[in-house]
């Protein structure tokens, strides 16, 4: 025979345990939602403010950075239409400067470049070097090769150059086409 007493406090303590897990149920919850509201709040936040502070002077120096980046691109624009014009009618063509520098044992800057886009003999290759406002020139005929048309090695004696950082461009300019490389930058010591 069941003892009344023991079921009615396996009952008691049963609703005891159901409502103890719907309480942390529900704080769970509770607890779970204003976390949720305090993350979307901070998002929104973020979002809302601007800084009407004047500019640190990091700030300053990064946008005067992009400035003179954007005033560069332009000149380069500008200096590649200004070449197109000149050479109107003529294939465009970008020499590569393959190696460059200062040789150690007589102090020469050199350069050797070539071309993939025209084979052909006879067009003239011409080595650049600014620096401020010096410049100093060097041209010698291109040959064609295997498959490309080759400068070769120019040579601008050390006499010609003072110390320190010279940009160096290679042209080229036949009956048929024209161009010039990007720059690179020669140390002369």
């Amino acid at each position: 025979m069941k003892n009344p007493r023991n079921s009615s406090k396996k009952r008691v303590l049963l609703a005891a345990l159901v409502i103890v897990a719907l309480l942390a149920g529900g704080v769970f919850a509770y607890q779970s939602q204003q976390d949720n509201n305090q993350a979307q709040s901070n998002d929104t936040d973020s979002l809302e403010t601007i800084n009407y502070d004047p500019p640190t002077d990091q700030e300053e120096s990064a946008g005067n950075e992009q400035k003179q980046d954007n005033a560069d691109r332009q000149a380069m624009i500008d200096q590649a239409q200004e070449q197109k014009q000149d050479n109107a009618g003529k294939q465009q063509v970008e020499p590569y400067i393959s190696s460059w520098g200062q040789n150690p044992d007589n102090g020469n800057a050199e350069v050797n470049g070539f071309l993939t886009q025209v084979y052909e003999d006879g067009g003239t290759c011409t080595l650049t070097m600014q620096k401020g406002s010096q410049t100093a020139t060097a041209s010698r005929k291109g040959t064609k090769d295997a498959k490309t048309t080759n400068c070769g090695l120019l040579v601008i004696a050390r006499s010609k150059l003072s110390a320190g950082a010279w940009e160096a461009t290679l042209s080229y300019s036949s009956a048929s086409a024209a161009g010039t490389s990007k720059k690179v930058t020669i140390e002369i010591k």
